[in-house]
């Protein structure tokens, strides 16, 4: 009966701990209620210490309960928190690493718990107990290799979070370009994207990447969205280190779904509004230039290169779509050529057609999933389950389009706590080569 009761509290507290955090963060909603598979395991696993005879044997039942229920509830410290703090009010060290931490306690575990979910399945259907009460040879087998697999993702996952999270690598790639003229041939742009600043505890990385930035001596530098997480404020910390960025035409961004503070939920409409005040302030207080459907144009000489940003494209119901290609590119004289910024790669699918040309856009969000391989010089990652184009250079040749370039930045930063396995932090230098236009 105290098992009953304590299961069925256990799952209550998770259900409030999401109904508290689905309320905080709007946006999360529909996502958050996965976070009901994990006390769902929890309550699995401790039923299999509690009745399985080995485990009471050779290691400590309690002491395994209590290794199961660490990361939930740090997790569930985190979601009741909610109804006491704003995410961004959290100590910067925890909010950074916290989510970190039980990530990496729940991976530790996801192996084994398949290996027995497996085997309970298994029994289940073939007329057993659902649960496994005398492990044979075969499943001690395949735990042993789980527990194997757990500790070398455990450990590439510290590697992920301590090393790799911050080896900044810059990638430089020439774009061809049809007709270009030879004043702008070797213009250099320098596209970096997805800060997320509210998940950074410390200038001295920073200052690294933005030193890395201003060694490339670009004539532009892009940054294609996502400054902070949560609010403005997270940004405010590092407005002089944002402001030592240099380049010989200056700094142009577009905002990403995370700027718009759509992710939390604030007391009023006006204070959200202020929000955003703060942030066009602070834009325009470190230099850089924001984009929000419109053009500019730079001029090299006696040659003209259109800079133009979208403001923040969806396709989807976690935030608004913002963006207005027909404005953005309206008043384009086609003598010019129009280096395009736009925050989501998607707002290519649904605007290709409308692509002037020849052009180069440049795009960011996915993060690459801060996760994959690279394997004879190509990277692969289960982005791309997700994303047409996730990470990247891509050529677009749709049928009215001679020539267009899609560049898609992997991200500087990094979202819901710092980590990066094969996918390193992006800074691209992206170089203009003149080419014979077709029929020339």
């Amino acid at each position: 009966m105290r098992t009953q009761i304590f299961r069925i509290s256990y799952l209550l507290l998770f259900a409030l701990a999401i109904a508290v955090a689905a309320h905080r963060l709007p946006a999360y909603a529909s996502r958050l209620p996965w976070f009901f598979l994990v006390a769902l395991s929890d309550l699995y696993l401790m039923h299999f210490f509690s009745n399985h005879e080995n485990f009471r044997k050779v290691l400590s039942r309690n002491l395994l309960t209590t290794l199961t229920f660490i990361p939930s509830i740090l997790l569930l410290c985190f979601l009741l928190s909610m109804a006491f703090l704003s995410p961004v009010d959290w100590h910067h060290v925890m909010r950074t690493y916290l989510l970190g931490l039980v990530v990496f306690f729940y991976l530790l575990r996801f192996f084994p718990l398949l290996v027995l979910l497996t085997q309970s399945l298994k029994n289940l259907f073939t007329g057993k107990s659902r649960y496994i009460f005398n492990i044979t040879s075969t499943v001690r087998t395949w735990l042993n290799v789980s527990f194997g697999i757990s500790f070398i993702a455990g450990i590439f996952m510290i590697l992920g979070m301590s090393l790799w999270v911050y080896d900044f690598e810059v990638i430089e790639k020439e774009i061809p370009v049809p007709g270009l003229p030879q004043q702008l041939d070797g213009y250099r742009i320098v596209h970096f994207s997805d800060l997320h600043l509210g998940r950074w505890h410390s200038e001295k990385p920073l200052q690294s990447a933005f030193n890395m930035i201003n060694a490339q001596q670009p004539d532009l530098i892009a940054f294609t969205g996502d400054l902070v997480n949560y609010a403005t404020s997270e940004a405010l910390p590092y407005k002089s280190l944002l402001a030592g960025l240099q380049a010989k035409h200056g700094v142009f961004a577009v905002l990403g779904n995370h700027d718009y503070g759509d992710y939390k939920r604030w007391p009023n409409n006006e204070a959200k509004q202020e929000n955003m005040r703060q942030m066009h302030e602070l834009l325009e207080e470190i230099g850089w230039i924001l984009l929000e459907n419109k053009s500019l144009a730079i001029y090299q000489n006696e040659s003209c290169l259109i800079i133009a940003g979208t403001a923040n494209f969806s396709n989807g119901a976690h935030y608004p779509n913002r963006s207005d290609f027909d404005l953005t590119l309206s008043g384009i004289p086609d003598s010019c050529f129009v280096v395009l910024l736009t925050h989501h790669p998607g707002a290519i699918e649904t605007n290709e057609e409308t692509l002037p040309s020849p052009c180069l856009i440049l795009a960011g969000h996915t993060h690459a999933m801060q996760v994959g391989v690279r394997i004879s010089g190509k990277r692969y990652s289960p982005s791309a389950l997700v994303f047409r184009y996730w990470g990247g250079l891509y050529e677009l040749v749709p049928s009215n389009i001679p020539k267009a370039w899609l560049y898609v930045n992997p991200g500087l930063g990094h979202i819901a706590f710092p980590f990066r396995i094969g996918i390193k932090p992006e800074i691209t230098v992206l170089v203009l080569r003149s080419v014979k236009a077709p029929g020339s």
